[in-house]
């Protein structure tokens, strides 16, 4: 699916100079998703899942990549999905009415490729994608850790 949007991506660094959509919402989404599996890995008794949920959860914030943590913790346990779903949203939101633009095409969209690229000479641009990134972060591993029960667990 993220590979249909690479044609906006590109038309709009090419017309505009900067994307300001679909980079911002994948970044805060991306860590989202790694913030939510921790708070899975930290709520879990279940060992197999507690090691599995922490694993994708760093991979998800560090380097980006989530399809371990959707396909093996999120979406098997519907509330922690729900949860970073509807985070994602408000991240991005605040991040978009903040005028945050990616100034280039993100090598990862995690923490270490994703933040980078939002360096420019004005600085609240930067600012403005951490302060989306940081409610995602809190808000995900909050909720989640609230919404989360333990019986509702799927099987790894």
């Amino acid at each position: 699916m993220h590979h249909a949007l690479a044609p906006y991506i590109l038309n709009s660094f090419a017309t505009l100079g900067f994307e300001a959509v679909c980079e911002t919402a994948m970044i805060i989404s991306n860590i989202d998703q790694g913030a939510a599996c921790m708070a899975v890995a930290l709520k879990t008794k279940k060992q197999d899942l507690k090691s599995t949920a922490f694993g994708c959860g760093i991979t998800a914030m560090v380097g980006g990549f989530t399809e371990p943590g959707i396909y093996s913790v999120t979406l098997p346990l519907k509330p922690p999905l729900y949860c970073l779903m509807a985070v994602s949203f408000v991240g991005a939101l605040v991040a978009g009415l903040g005028g945050a633009a990616a100034y280039t095409v993100a090598g990862s969209t995690g923490l270490l490729g994703g933040l980078p690229v939002y360096i420019s000479d004005n600085l609240s641009n930067l600012a403005w994608t951490v302060a989306g990134v940081a409610i995602g972060i809190i808000a995900s591993f909050i909720l989640t850790y609230i919404f989360y029960k333990e019986e509702e667990e799927a099987p790894v």
